[in-house]
């Protein structure tokens, strides 16, 4: 039986370091029934040069290359640019499949009609849920890790983190990654969350917790002008890493409230370009507002392209085993995980988390049967 094709495209969006597949991931990938070919050049800037791939037996392709036609599945960090989305999507044949991240709450954008057009079936990695059981399979989840730990390291270059005090807004993994890495160079930190697990996680990694209420942004806000108006004052560095994949991040931090601070704080607001927790944050900018600076840089784990992408590779080599071998089972977790992420199927398309049914999920899990 002949293998299914696997192609790795050199990545073409401005400033994208990173590619979905290491040479050893790579490995894994051929293990599972695919020939892997490479684009030439595609794992340079993370640190991964043609000659490493070939010494895993994996083939090297020139750009724009014709197999696209032949390809079954395409592994992807980001879209490309445009010409060369349109090149790769209009050659791929019926049922092929997309994996990466593939900006699916843009239901208006030509990629999303070429995917219907072609009948592609598209796993968008960013709608995989926030949980504990998906965290292997969670490429977000390892790129936040990175992020956190790189925005405290940058503020400590040039300020002295020991002995001081750091508030994080948000209890996910962006915002336990701050905490930790914040924590490793001595600061006192407070977690500030809204979840009933909020408290449960500040206290397993020796943080203090602020509670925020859960009914409303407004309280939310109001919680926290008090916290900082009222109770203290002496925050040296706040990190926002507050959000939720499927809306925007909220406002936490208003104008009015940072204006009262008189202490020098220097604020990273890490989810800007979704919305933002402080107002009037800028992307990739540095906003004074009174004693207050608000920086946001994007990318940050792009500085770190060989990390970024041994992470990315092993949470997609994970999320292809749960979805191709025999050795993972489809549980009802990696189903749903499945589901939330599947934006097409053939000409259907699923933009909503459990929009598609069980039993299309079931079809669709029988596409790598020949494979298993």
């Amino acid at each position: 039986m002949a293998k299914k094709i696997a192609i790795i495209p050199y990545e073409t969006r401005q400033g994208e370091t990173r590619v979905a597949v290491t040479p050893q991931s790579a490995v894994s990938l051929m293990a599972l029934g695919f020939d892997v070919y490479l684009e030439t050049d595609a794992g340079k800037q993370a640190g991964f040069n043609d000659t490493a791939y070939r010494d895993k037996n994996i083939k090297i392709l020139p750009h724009d290359s014709r197999l696209y036609e032949r390809a079954d599945l395409i592994l992807q960090v980001k879209r490309p640019v445009d010409y060369k989305e349109q090149f790769i999507l209009e050659q791929l044949h019926k049922n092929a499949c997309i994996i990466g991240f593939l900006d699916p709450f843009l239901p208006d954008s030509q990629h999303i009609h070429l995917y219907k057009k072609q009948s592609l079936t598209t796993f968008a990695l960013e709608k995989i849920p926030k949980k504990p059981e998906t965290e292997l399979l969670n490429p977000l989840s390892a790129m936040s890790h990175i992020t956190g730990k790189a925005v405290v390291n940058d503020y400590s270059q040039a300020h002295r983190l020991l002995g001081q005090k750091v508030l994080i807004l948000g209890a996910g993994s962006l915002g336990q990654a701050a905490a930790l890495a914040a924590r490793k160079q001595g600061a006192i930190v407070t977690i500030a969350g809204k979840s009933s697990k909020s408290k449960e996680v500040a206290q397993s990694i020796g943080c203090n917790h602020l509670q925020l209420p859960g009914s409303s942004i407004k309280e939310q806000q109001d919680t926290l002008d008090h916290h900082l108006t009222q109770v203290t004052t002496d925050y040296s560095l706040i990190i926002g890493a507050a959000h939720s994949r499927s809306t925007a991040a909220p406002i936490l931090l208003r104008t009015d409230t940072l204006l009262q601070l008189t202490k020098l704080t220097i604020i990273y607001d890490l989810v800007a370009t979704s919305g933002g927790n402080i107002e009037g944050v800028q992307i990739d900018a540095t906003v004074q507002v009174g004693n207050i600076k608000i920086h946001h840089v994007s990318g940050w784990p792009k500085r770190f392209p060989q990390q970024s992408t041994e992470a990315y590779a092993g949470a997609i080599t994970n999320f292809l085993q749960n979805l191709f071998t025999k050795t993972c089972p489809i549980t009802d977790i990696t189903k749903s995980c499945l589901a939330s992420c599947l934006t097409h199927h053939g000409r259907q398309i699923a933009l909503t988390d459990g929009e598609l049914l069980s039993d299309e999920l079931e079809i669709l899990l029988k596409w790598p049967a020949d494979l298993k």
